[in-house]
């Protein structure tokens, strides 16, 4: 509310020439990077409590985006007030290589800027540019990681190709190769035939389209038409039947090896046994029955192509079917397509089309809508197909991570997502953990062979593997071949909690500091990295690896929109704090393109995203204003819709409590305040509103410590910018001002300790969200406990309130509301002194708080009257009434010199308007039916409107009188 009364009113008028020397004019960003440098990180490694953490590795890809500055803040502003409560923190950065991603932006790099592909250049100088890669962005990524203000104890940095990382990492296969729990077989996996790759499923992104839809697809000239459902006939030997099928993918027919049907669908039941004839290859294939198939959609007989659908597979596993893969590891047709043979698949998907019709056997093709899996490092269409691939069982490490949160043990916040992760826990499949990229840890297994045998080995090197094998086979002649492929990402990642600790070394680290006091990620990987690390954490240390986790939303833009590169919404943090230009930010895109990292098609989309969403660039805002910006959305929501229009205000926000300091300090110095460490003690002796501001501000810091407790971090930053903003600095320091100026010298003395208190303890509240200010503003403070805020504790149970006096305040600000709205709308400078008399049988109370209603509201003079016929019968007067409520009015006393007619007119038009909405709703028929209660606030309501429009007719007629 007291923002809405007085933000137009700066905390200073331009009469105030005195300011502290100590501050310069104006709060500048630009102080953050100079702060940082005089920042001592504290690690006490004495403390008897400790908080551990572990930052979720960012990707070596490229830049951090606001969703990389989200996870870091929350546990950046959670590391502060754990340490500002005598906790001992250890929170450890880090840099995941980021295997398939990050060879794919490089392979895109290099063919943009070379046109040459890693295998034209070899794996020895691919991988060189992969580590010139990782130097150059992880210099940069930890600049912004800087820049953002963290106290991460950046002397243990790991990276998850390090030396220690990769033993660690070894030794983590062994361990569950020698339990059993890794295993080789022949599966179903996604393949991306661009990367040439397994991909795990959060790599795979399920696009939408409904009806026909061109798609531009890598390695691919034209556009690829989805979103239609090719329906054709299979032929029923021996009878003049034929049954209809239909696909979104014709060119998989070639690998059919069954048509299928409900066994209880009759429409089938006389072609039970019956042998279909191949459209392309002649040969017999089988109606079969499975239970799997829907009866309810389409015609209710579906083509069954084991090789490259999951279902198909299943079902073509239970009826012994054959697997016939059709599409190789490149995209195109193989060796058994005949005349289709080589062809890229998307080539041969219209021929099939052109040939089915030819053959008399298309029936229809119709607008579809559908999904289609989209790989998100290359933008190519996944393909299932069938490879040998190593495996981790999960069924049983799955059981005792579900487990452990039924249990209590670990805690996931927002509990909400409790059920998802038992769903997800109880249908899971065995982890697919190899890829067949150049990036990553090598798979330590060797395929060992002597003559007729063979058998996989694990070993740590060659010479190992060959001693192994040798005592295996009794023999010295033997072939042994290393697995080329490497370890999916997410394993190594998900050991992180304990390897970044030195495991399995009995580190006094890990004894220490694992298990992690709490985990802070991004919903989206609650699965894929969550739920890993849980299970890993559970198999191969017998221990939670952390007790809680704590889920933060996606950031979206302002619009909801997710944020993609290609959508130009994408929006870098460094951006905000430095600020960017619309020219500079249209460049970044044209660069991305350049590098490969977007396609041309997207572009001009991008573009035009960026000039929607930031027309005049992006202001500097600094890194604290981003910070409150984050920590003030409501972080466990499922999105999060990011404005940097609010940023700026923040901001703007920084810079008000700059001056604010900046006043007090030139008080602290002319009134020469000393510190006094117990000053709590005498403000009993205080105005009414040195009380009022004491009491709220113990308020704060209980509602700030609670929010804490709760991990509901927007109660904090609401309640922070509440008390500061508008009760500190728009009432309070209005409200002293002519105190400070005053002869009376311990009054002045009061109101400046009881502000310079006040901003002590809301900076040490509000370090954790704005550390480079309040560190700043703080040590600038007579009143300071230390020269850093860094070194403080949080405040705590100041025990200051008094609920009745609050209560009386809000009423009396809300007094004041009124009237500078009456003068608003009435076209009256705000600095306009006007009279006014307050009606009410609550005399005293209003009696008291005369003095503040006439300073804050800009009255000439306040009267305190218990009825009105002392005032309203004066000739010539004029008034405006407001009911507060049913014992107290207020009375505005407009002279003839600040009735502006012309000002008014708008005001009265509106009024004219609302009145007539009331008359005419309470003519209507129903009416009689509305509530007493409702008719009567409408009476009431309408008795006011018909009181100001007579007010503006008599000054009107009193204006026109007098010209």
């Amino acid at each position: 509310m007291y923002k809405r009364i007085f933000a137009y009113e700066s905390i200073y008028y331009t009469v105030h020439r005195g300011y502290s020397s100590q501050l310069s004019a104006a709060y500048d960003p630009d102080l953050e990077s100079k702060v940082r440098k005089r920042w001592e990180i504290i690690h006490d490694e004495n403390e008897k409590r400790t908080f551990s953490m572990v930052l979720p590795p960012p990707n070596i890809t490229g830049n951090l985006h606001l969703g990389h500055a989200l996870t870091i803040t929350i546990q950046d502003v959670i590391a502060r007030w754990k340490q500002m409560n005598s906790n001992n923190v250890c929170w450890v950065p880090g840099f995941d290589h980021a295997g398939i991603a990050t060879q794919a932006i490089v392979e895109r790099t290099l063919y943009a800027k070379e046109g040459l592909t890693r295998h034209e250049i070899g794996r020895e100088k691919f991988l060189k540019a992969l580590w010139d890669w990782k130097y150059e962005k992880e210099g940069r990524t930890t600049e912004q990681i800087h820049s953002l203000g963290s106290i991460l104890d950046w002397k243990r940095k790991i990276f998850t190709l390090d030396q220690e990382q990769k033993e660690s990492v070894t030794y983590a296969l062994k361990r569950l190769w020698d339990s059993g729990l890794i295993y080789r077989d022949t599966s179903l996996v996604n393949w991306c035939p661009h990367l040439g790759s397994v991909l795990s499923d959060i790599e795979v992104i399920s696009t939408n389209i409904s009806g026909p839809t061109a798609i531009n697809l890598p390695g691919h000239d034209q556009p690829v038409i989805f979103g239609r459902l090719i329906k054709f006939a299979y032929p029923v030997r021996g009878k003049q039947y034929e049954i209809e099928v239909a696909t979104t993918r014709p060119e998989t027919i070639l690998g059919d090896v069954a048509v299928a049907v409900h066994p209880s669908d009759q429409r089938y039941s006389h072609l039970q046994g019956a042998k279909l004839e191949h459209p392309f290859t002649g040969e017999l294939i089988p109606l079969i029955l499975d239970n799997n198939v829907d009866p309810n959609f389409g015609t209710g007989a579906l083509k069954i192509t084991p090789a490259h659908d999951q279902l198909d597979y299943e079902i073509g596993k239970r009826h012994n079917l054959p697997i016939r893969q059709v599409i190789d590891e490149n995209g195109n047709l193989n060796s058994l397509c005949g005349i289709y043979s080589g062809l890229n698949r998307w080539s041969a998907r219209e021929n099939v089309i052109n040939d089915l019709a030819k053959r008399n056997l298309l029936r229809s093709i119709e607008a579809h809508s559908m999904q289609i899996p989209i790989c998100s490092r290359s933008g190519d269409v996944i393909e299932l197909i069938q490879k040998d691939q190593w495996f981790v069982k999960t069924n049983e490490m799955a059981e005792k991570a579900a487990a452990s949160v039924r249990k209590g043990n670990l805690i996931l916040e927002p509990e909400k997502y409790n059920d998802i992760w038992f769903s997800w826990l109880e249908n899971i499949k065995d982890w697919c953990i190899s890829r067949q990229v150049w990036w990553g840890h090598e798979i330590p297994f060797y395929h060992c062979s002597f003559g007729e045998n063979h058998q996989w080995i694990f070993a740590e090197n060659k010479e190992e593997a060959l001693i192994k094998a040798k005592k295996l086979f009794k023999s010295d002649n033997i072939s042994i071949v290393k697995d080329n492929d490497v370890l999916d990402t997410w394993f190594s990642s998900g050991l992180l909690p304990f390897t970044a600790h030195g495991w399995p070394k009995k580190s006094p680290d890990l004894n220490k500091y694992y298990p992690l006091s709490l985990m802070v990620t991004g919903n989206d990987i609650l699965f894929f990295w969550v739920a890993r690390m849980v299970m890993l954490g559970l198999q191969l240390t017998d221990q939670l690896p952390f007790k809680k986790v704590l889920l933060h939303g996606i950031i979206c833009d302002n619009f909801g929109r997710k944020m993609s590169k290609s959508r130009g919404n994408v929006i870098d943090p460094m951006d905000v704090i430095k600020g960017c230009t619309i020219e500079d930010l249209k460049n970044q895109v044209i660069s991305n393109h350049k590098n490969g990292i977007i396609d041309v098609n997207e572009v001009e989309t991008a573009i035009s995203g960026i000039c929607e969403m930031f027309p005049n660039g992006i202001p500097k805002c600094g890194a604290d204003a981003l910070r409150f910006t984050l920590m003030s959305q409501r972080i466990k929501n499922p999105y999060i819709n990011f404005n940097v229009k609010e940023c700026h205000s923040n901001k703007l926000f920084c810079n008000k409590l700059w001056q604010a300091t900046k006043f007090a300090l030139f008080w602290s110095e002319k009134l020469q305040i000393k510190p006094e460490r117990k000053h709590t003690s005498n403000f009993a002796k205080g105005n009414l509103l040195d009380k009022w501001i004491i009491n709220r501000l113990s308020l704060t810091v209980d509602t700030v410590n609670k929010a804490f407790d709760i991990n509901e971090f927007h109660l904090a930053t609401a309640v922070l910018k509440q008390f500061l903003y508008s009760e500190l600095c728009c009432v309070y320091i209005e409200y002293i001002k002519s105190i400070l100026k005053s002869n009376n010298v311990n009054d002045a003395n009061h109101c400046c300790k009881t502000l310079l208190f006040c901003l002590e303890v809301s900076f040490r509240c509000l370090a954790p969200f704005m550390p480079h200010l309040t560190d700043e503003l703080y040590s600038k403070l007579p009143t300071r406990k230390s020269d850093s805020v860094m070194k403080c504790l949080m405040p705590s149970d100041l025990k200051l309130q008094d609920i009745d006096l609050d209560v009386k305040v809000t009423e009396m600000l809300k007094v004041i509301e009124i009237i500078r709205r009456i003068k608003t709308e009435n076209g009256i400078s705000s600095l306009k002194p006007v009279k006014a008399y307050i009606v009410t049988d609550k005399f005293e109370t209003y009696l008291e708080f005369k003095h503040p209603i006439e300073i804050l509201s800009r009255c000439s003079e306040v009267n305190i009257c218990e009825d009105s016929r002392s005032f309203l019968n004066l000739d010539n007067r004029t008034f405006i009434e407001e009911i507060i409520d049913n014992n107290t009015r207020i009375y505005i006393n407009l002279e003839e010199e600040t009735s502006i007619p012309i000002k008014s007119t708008p005001n009265k038009l509106k009024l004219k308007k609302e009145l007539d909405k009331l008359l005419k709703m309470r003519s209507n028929k129903g009416y009689e039916n509305v509530l007493p209660e409702v008719r009567k606030a409408h009476d009431v309501k309408i008795l006011k409107i018909k009181t100001k429009l007579k007010v503006f007719d008599e000054l009107e007629e009193k204006w026109r009188s007098n010209n």
